[in-house]
């Protein structure tokens, strides 16, 4: 992941992009190497060719162009920069209201320089009850939660303070559950993990 390289500093012979990289259109990349994409090139002579990627969405230039765009813009706007002073911004607010709260035993914040992510715990371990109650709570106060937070450019001023309204809000509800016990205040099924061998 180019992210994990950057943060732990990784030189990697080969890197994949995906997800983002075209805002949205269907498209990713392959980079590498010098050395090593060159075993995939028509200049390779010396040796069979190594085949490193597929042509079949190769003419789909609407692709092409979004990356190039969001390339652009990415430069332009300086929106890596921006993008980790707003989740430093915003892991300072929820940091500051877990310990006001007083419960650092029951949510961790895990802090990446692309997202912010928030595990829910009791007695040290995961609680999908718990997190099944968050997410309820930021969805009642106006704010779509899965428990991460991935910024982008039209994150401002505005949407920091209504997370901070609704993470605050949900943390009270949180103390309550401890108090009164977790069912009390759920109103919905409780989330599983994605890769399960059952349902």
């Amino acid at each position: 992941m180019p992210g994990s390289t950057i943060k732990y500093k990784l030189d990697p012979d080969l890197t994949t992009w995906g997800k983002g990289i075209a805002n949205g259109y269907s498209f990713c990349a392959l980079t590498g190497k010098k050395k090593y994409m060159e075993l995939g090139g028509l200049q390779q002579k010396h040796r069979p060719r190594v085949f490193l990627i597929s042509s079949t969405h190769g003419a789909e230039t609407t692709s092409l162009a979004a990356f190039l765009a969001t390339l652009n813009v990415f430069k332009k706007k300086k929106i890596i920069k921006k993008n980790r002073l707003y989740l430093y911004s915003l892991g300072k607010i929820c940091e500051e209201l877990i310990i006001k709260n007083n419960l650092q035993k029951n949510i961790k914040l895990i802090k990446k320089n692309w997202l912010l992510s928030f595990e829910f715990l009791i007695k040290n371990r995961v609680s999908f009850e718990l997190k099944t109650l968050f997410l309820q709570e930021m969805i009642k106060n106006k704010v779509l939660f899965q428990g991460f937070f991935v910024p982008c450019l039209s994150h401002g001023m505005k949407e920091l303070s209504l997370f901070k309204k609704a993470f605050k809000k949900s943390l009270y509800v949180i103390n309550l559950a401890n108090k009164f016990g977790i069912n009390k205040y759920l109103s919905s099924k409780i989330i599983k993990p994605i890769f399960t061998k059952y349902n």
